[in-house]
């Protein structure tokens, strides 16, 4: 093994946009029925708040929470 390796480290919104994306899908294969408002809402009140409460510029909603959103979705 000559240590080369194709691992890369990314972060911020180039990151953050495809896990969403991928919670998003999550949520509509738990529940298909689901209007695009509803979806967002259970993104946003299922996230775990960071920083000041609520929507802050430094952290956004929050870290997105899959499990919990799904299982909302699931109900």
């Amino acid at each position: 093994v000559d240590g080369a390796s194709d691992w890369d480290y990314y972060d911020g919104t180039s990151m953050a946009t495809p896990h969403t994306a991928g919670v998003v899908a999550l949520i509509w294969s738990a529940n298909p029925a689901l209007s695009n408002t509803t979806v967002e809402s259970y993104l946003f009140t299922t996230a775990t708040d960071l920083g000041a409460a609520g929507f802050d510029n430094t952290y956004g909603r929050g870290i997105v929470n899959a499990d919990a959103a799904v299982a909302k979705a699931g109900k």
